[in-house]
């Protein structure tokens, strides 16, 4: 027996099943796709917001708070990190994971996205009004909070 056309190794245990309708069967595979992802995201966690953050301490869920710093002069990105870290205590601990001069870049959106963390910028921007990068979707699952003296 030969089977063409698949996209991807089937998992041990899927069953298989046979549709006559080309357009059907993709329906059903895209449908199907989508699903997985939502249910992969979902067991993930989705993305961090500090609307999220205070339900997931008070449930216990969170230890570990991972943050990105930027700032517009480094001594005010060096005095931001300290205070935010004298903050950490027994339930959440604040974790600087990057900490910088200058305007919210994409490499920064993307190193937020992928550490689940939360982005502070303090006298900072990102850089243009509406983001016009590859992975601009990128860009609505992170949490940025601006702040100016």
């Amino acid at each position: 027996m030969a089977i063409l056309g698949l996209s991807a190794v089937p998992q041990p245990g899927d069953t298989f099943q046979v549709i006559t309708d080309t357009a059907k069967a993709r329906q059903i595979t895209t449908f199907r796709q989508t699903q997985a992802k939502e249910k992969a995201l979902a067991v993930k966690g989705g993305r961090l917001t500090l609307e999220s953050l205070q339900q997931q301490i008070a449930e216990g869920g969170m230890k570990e708070l991972p943050i990105i710093i930027k700032a517009d002069v480094q001594g005010s990105a060096e005095v931001l990190a300290d205070t935010l870290a004298k903050l950490s205590d027994e339930r959440v601990k604040i974790r600087n994971i990057h900490s910088g001069v200058g305007a919210i870049s994409e490499s920064d959106v993307l190193l937020a996205s992928a550490s689940n963390a939360i982005i502070v910028g303090f006298n900072v921007r990102p850089t243009g009004t509406r983001p016009r990068w590859p992975n601009a979707s990128r860009w609505t699952s992170v949490c940025t909070r601006s702040s100016t003296t």
